[in-house]
């Protein structure tokens, strides 16, 4: 996204780039059209994965439609085996809500010199990723959230990818597009329909921009450090 918004960006020659992949964040539609045209990446894909797997566990086939590789992390590679898990070790039925489990080839042995920590992420060889995904009948795998990050509103469970931004109580950081506007009221009522009401932010703001990082993921801990100062809860999180 950087080096497409470069002021100096049309004065690069690429015709002769083909292929890469895209990972660490879910892509933007939009930004995958730009790749594809103005940076000539017909063959794009999308990889899923965590450095435990070396890292690509999944990734879209260069054939899928553009909407289907940045909707879902592709599906599971060669010489590897991928379960979603519920919170007693059974492996759910597909569609639904999941912790990602791989094993296989490329699944590290362990951690070097730390038994305890691969005693802690690897049972019976699967490596249990502590990613909550949802994998399709077609076999495509969806990153919903992290299991230690997901908070517990009134029983339910409200996965990450539902919400853009959340701690204990669920917040929202909306960016408006150019000239458009809205209200806090408005996206309550957006949201209150097609949502569980546990899940439907609890304090919304609108900001020119997210804080992000150089990978392009959005600087959680920054929000989340921002919120608890401007709602005065520093005091409660030191107690």
């Amino acid at each position: 996204m950087a080096e497409l918004d470069d002021p100096g960006f049309a004065g690069n020659e690429l015709r002769s780039l083909r292929t890469g992949i895209m990972a660490g964040s879910p892509c933007p539609i939009e930004t995958m059209e730009r790749v594809v045209a103005q940076m000539h990446m017909r063959e794009v894909s999308v990889a899923n994965g965590v450095t435990e797997t070396r890292p690509v566990s999944f990734r879209s086939a260069l054939g899928d439609p553009l909407e289907r590789r940045v909707s879902a992390g592709g599906r599971i590679r060669p010489r590897l085996e991928a379960k979603p898990i519920d919170g007693d070790g059974n492996m759910v039925p597909l569609g639904q809500t999941g912790e990602l489990c791989v094993r296989g080839d490329s699944v590290l042995r362990g951690d070097w010199g730390d038994e305890a920590r691969r005693r802690e992420v690897i049972h019976d060889a699967w490596m249990h990723s502590g990613e909550l995904t949802v994998i399709d009948e077609q076999g495509d795998c969806s990153i919903v959230g992290r299991a230690k990050d997901m908070p517990i509103r009134g029983g339910e469970h409200a996965h990450a990818r539902e919400i853009e931004a959340y701690d204990e109580q669920v917040c929202a950081w909306i960016v408006l597009k150019p000239g458009q506007q809205c209200t806090t009221e408005q996206i309550r009522d957006f949201c209150g329909d097609p949502i569980a009401p546990c899940k439907v932010p609890r304090y919304l703001g609108f900001v020119a921009e997210m804080p992000m990082a150089i990978t392009g993921k959005a600087h959680e801990f920054v929000m989340c450090e921002q919120m608890i100062d401007e709602l005065g809860l520093a005091q409660a999180r030191a107690a």
